[in-house]
């Protein structure tokens, strides 16, 4: 087993050795760090086959799965967390990491809100217009009442607290499959036109390519779920499972989805 722990690399051992740039005195000290460009290198040329005994650790024994691949041009996931000092060869975002084997999750949180907005988003106006077509799509035909029941029966209601939690749909992480060879990790880069000195320039600024982590294309996952048999529901299992198959698969996974990131095929 590897002793390899890519979270630690990327979030600690990332900014182990600082060197102080300017001086205490001007308000643009700042600092750098030495061996990014190496610690790069060893996180995207790292293979999957060498994390296959924690990878198997994530798995949820009792879970029912699907399964989805990333589409070009990968994903991104975890955006939001702090990863920038403005230092050379810095993978400026953020990245979603398991902290105890240090490999790539979508955490289970961000899962079950990407299923819920499906019964947020409406179209032409109509609520429940989207849930009810992908609803379709697997054969199962709702009115906007039954949308309604529905959402609440999957994740619960902040306005009524008559369902147990535990009879709710239970979302684990997401992990990379156990099985996947070879490379998992890759870089890419956004080019912002964006003039942080001065705004107003930004339409004018030469853009700055910002090189930043992400999941490689054709890397397949796996998506887990704890699913309840209840005495009265409008989905059974299999329908659930079809059902959040088809709405990850539209509205995608992750940072930047507009831009095709976080998108998936099947496997």
């Amino acid at each position: 087993m590897t002793k390899l722990n890519i979270h630690k690399l990327f979030y600690k051992d990332y900014f182990a050795s600082p060197i102080r740039t300017g001086r205490k005195e001007e308000k643009n000290l700042s600092f750098s760090f030495d061996g990014l460009h190496e610690i790069n290198t060893q996180i995207i040329s790292s293979k999957y086959e060498m994390f296959k005994q924690q990878a198997e650790e994530l798995k949820i024994a009792s879970a029912s799965t699907i399964s989805l691949t990333t589409k070009y041009p990968g994903l991104l996931v975890g955006a939001g967390y702090d990863h920038e000092t403005h230092s050379d060869n810095e993978l400026k975002l953020g990245f979603s990491f398991d902290f105890t084997t240090g490999l790539p999750i979508i955490p289970g949180s961000s899962i079950k809100g990407i299923l819920r907005s499906a019964f947020r988003k409406k179209i032409n106006n109509k609520p429940y217009a989207l849930a009810k077509a992908l609803l379709a799509e697997i054969n199962v035909d709702l009115t906007e009442e039954q949308c309604e029941m529905l959402e609440i029966e999957l994740f619960g209601s902040s306005e009524n607290n008559e369902q147990s939690i535990l009879e709710r749909d239970i979302f684990y992480d997401a992990i990379i499959d156990p099985l996947h060879v070879g490379l998992f990790l890759g870089n890419d880069y956004i080019t912002p036109h964006r003039n942080r000195t001065h705004p107003e320039m930004s339409p004018y600024t030469n853009p700055i390519p910002l090189p930043f982590l992400k999941i490689k294309p054709n890397v397949k996952l796996i998506f887990q779920f704890g699913l309840k048999n209840r005495t009265s529901q409008l989905l059974n299992n299999k329908q659930r499972l079809d059902f959040y198959k088809k709405t990850l698969k539209l509205l995608g996974v992750g940072a930047k989805t507009r831009l095709g990131y976080g998108k998936f095929k099947d496997e």
